[in-house]
């Protein structure tokens, strides 16, 4: 329903007023914002110990997580084409909480959307601000005794992403920003666990994964890896979905191996590999972007060769 409402008034229908008439069934709200869903979502904890809000982790990814941040995303870029940019505020406050990842969310259809959504949303917010002059301090509860540095935001590095590190970390981070301009702060959290199922995983598993790493040659300088991908079955019952939509496929190499780039293009010109549009090296890993995934396994492989006499090895290495 969103996506129409988007197309009627970028044709200017007559009935672009009653789709979004319709649109408003869909909308919901939580204390991150405004968003349009066919099911509840649950929020990031906020409570309010004194006058600055306190938030908590954001939850697991559902199964319509995506759905409903694509949704909100088409709302979010049909109130920037009306001009109402007021009105979107809610929704793009709400699709900011969302994230899973630096600037991704979900999958690869709603992190798209959501970032031509916000994109167009900044473009119009943006010529209220006349100079971007931001100062953001960080300290947290374990670590009052060391300084860090401040981040800050300025006409002249608006768009560079900067990072800071809190070591040793627990409790509660503090934020304290102000200044004249617009800000998004992500926290990305790493922690170690004893047990295995401690670890915390996704509710459900929509593919399956095959690698077969072969080592050869003189001190294994050289690693085959043959992959094979497909949709599971029980993904019609689960999903009700008979494929994928848009797939990013990410493998560790270890340390001082590369794939050679020609054969990464050669994949991709090739047609040799089924629905592969994308193939790039990327530092410690490998990428490959597919059209969707379906039932009908999808088998590849490529070979990767020790470039840097490095030897760091690891026992496990992410898929």
């Amino acid at each position: 329903m969103a996506i129409v409402t988007y197309a009627l008034h970028l044709t200017n229908s007559a009935e672009q007023d009653a789709a979004f008439a319709r649109l408003t069934l869909f909308k919901r709200m939580n204390e991150n914002g405004i968003y349009y869903s066919n099911l509840n979502l649950p929020a990031m904890t906020k409570t309010w110990p004194n006058v600055n809000p306190r938030y908590g982790p954001k939850p697991v990814s559902t199964d319509f997580e995506a759905h409903a941040v694509s949704a909100t995303a088409f709302v979010v870029m049909t109130y920037t084409h009306k001009a109402r940019v007021k009105e979107a505020e809610q929704c793009v406050l709400w699709l900011q909480s969302m994230r899973n990842f630096i600037g991704g969310w979900s999958a690869t259809y709603d992190s798209c959307m959501a970032q031509r959504a916000i994109v167009g949303y900044a473009v119009l917010r943006g010529f209220e601000i006349t100079a971007y002059n931001i100062r953001i301090n960080l300290t947290s509860s374990s670590s009052n005794e060391e300084s860090h540095d401040p981040v800050v935001i300025t006409d002249g590095n608006l768009i560079d992403t900067q990072v800071r590190d809190v070591e040793r970390a627990w409790g509660v981070v503090y934020i304290d920003g102000f200044g004249n301009g617009y800000a998004l702060i992500q926290m990305h959290v790493g922690v170690n666990v004893e047990f295995n199922d401690k670890v915390r995983r996704p509710a459900y598993v929509p593919f399956y994964v095959d690698v077969q790493p072969m080592l050869s040659g003189r001190n294994f300088s050289t690693i085959d890896y043959h992959v094979c991908l497909s949709w599971r079955t029980e993904n019609v019952d689960v999903l009700k979905a008979t494929h994928s939509g848009s797939m990013f496929f990410e493998i560790q190499i270890p340390t001082g191996y590369r794939v050679e780039e020609k054969d990464l293009k050669t994949m991709i010109w090739g047609y040799h590999t089924r629905n592969l549009r994308e193939a790039e090296n990327w530092p410690g890993q490998v990428n490959f972007g597919f059209e969707y995934i379906d039932f009908n396994p999808i088998c590849f492989q490529f070979q990767a060769k020790r470039w840097i006499p490095i030897a760091n090895i690891s026992r496990y290495y992410e898929v």
